[in-house]
């Protein structure tokens, strides 16, 4: 597949989590799209709130507990780096055991909405799934492996390393978290990005600032006019 192309995710498990989710909350839904990576194609456009782990450690406001590792490079029968991918990643789990890993991040964007997010899924296989969580830790979306089809677990190929992208309306924007599975091993990813809504309160300062710059142009010009 081109690298750099998009494909939009019409098989039958997207279009049921949609149905799923529309049926449960009026005006609410989960939307995937997805990317070829080999190597990462990147936070999307309006993302501008990012989740690495480059430094080793977890960003401010970001916790996660379960079974996990933050690690580099690849490990035979343990975890193998997203394709393209030499800087630390997140693996779920660390040690070869079925377990759940649970990142919150709802400090780190400080409870606002969120339009839509993605990250880079590394050798995706049909074994692993996400649980998209809101900031209560419920769930609003479960997604297989399976729904990026070939799904095979490939370290090289961009059509099985992808960066997923989830598109979310109504209460499914009140995203606080994800649980990474796998009943097998191993789950891998990196480089969350998320496109997140100011609350109320921010577009109303916003809103008095363009105002007040709006006041004071207008003031200059009338200035300026009188002193001609």
């Amino acid at each position: 597949m081109h690298i750099g192309s998009k494909t939009t995710l019409a098989t039958r498990a997207g279009a049921a989590i949609a149905a799923a989710l529309l049926a449960g909350s009026a005006n609410a839904a989960v939307f995937i799209t997805s990317y070829p990576g080999a190597p990462d194609p990147g936070p999307l456009k309006g993302e501008t709130r990012i989740i690495t782990f480059n430094s080793g450690a977890l960003p401010a406001g970001v916790t996660i507990t379960g079974d996990y590792g933050i690690v580099t490079g690849s490990k035979t029968n343990f975890y193998g780096a997203p394709a393209g991918d030499l800087t630390p990643y997140l693996t779920a789990p660390k040690a070869k055991q079925p377990g759940p890993a649970t990142m919150n991040f709802a400090k780190f964007l400080n409870n606002n909405d969120v339009n839509h997010f993605s990250f880079y899924w590394g050798s995706i296989d049909t074994f692993n799934s996400i649980q998209l969580l809101n900031r209560k830790g419920g769930v609003i979306a479960t997604v297989s492996g399976a729904t990026f089809p070939p799904a095979a677990g490939s370290l090289k190929l961009a059509s099985q390393n992808r960066r997923a992208e989830f598109t979310l309306t109504g209460a499914d924007r009140q995203l606080g978290g994800i649980r990474l599975n796998s009943k097998s091993f191993a789950l891998e990813s990196d480089t969350y990005a998320f496109a997140a809504v100011p609350e109320p309160s921010a577009w109303g300062l916003m809103l008095t600032g363009f105002a007040g710059m709006g006041m004071t142009l207008r003031a200059q010009r009338a200035r300026r006019a009188l002193a001609a």
